[in-house]
């Protein structure tokens, strides 16, 4: 167990005015993806020090180049991924968010992304915790 690597992550349900919430598809290119072609929502892990606000809106810049309104917890979740032979263990806090603007630029990770119906994201092939986060609002 002493090989186990612990991180936090923050993640962005981002609603827009519609009442739709954005989702990004893992792109292949991602060097520690592990959900390539999968859906997920926006974020990533909070860095040593940072501010876990700051972290996620960071993420949120990287990833789709949105800036976002932080808004409360929805819902807390982990996930343990193997990237490159390495055992994580994430605990990940899904918040309520909402863009300040809608002109989504996916950064190299992911290359598709959609707005979709809260009520229909189970449409699409999206990984178990984003899916409950979204099932939360």
């Amino acid at each position: 167990m002493d090989n186990i690597i612990q991180k936090v992550a923050t993640r962005a349900v981002i609603i827009n005015r519609e009442g739709k919430v954005l989702i990004i598809k893992e792109s292949g290119k991602y060097k520690d993806g592990t959900q390539i072609g999968r859906w997920d929502l926006p974020g990533g892990k909070v860095n040593i020090m940072e501010d876990w606000q700051d972290g996620l809106k960071r993420e949120v810049r990287e990833e789709v180049g949105l800036e976002i309104e932080i808004g409360k917890p929805l819902y807390v979740g982990e996930w343990r991924p193997t990237v490159h032979g390495v055992q994580f263990q994430i605990i990940g806090v899904f918040l309520k968010c909402i863009p300040k603007n809608e002109d989504v630029k996916l950064g190299e990770d992911h290359d598709a992304f959609e707005w979709v119906d809260p009520k229909n994201h189970k449409d699409f092939d999206i990984v178990f915790e984003a899916s409950e986060a979204i099932d939360a609002l």
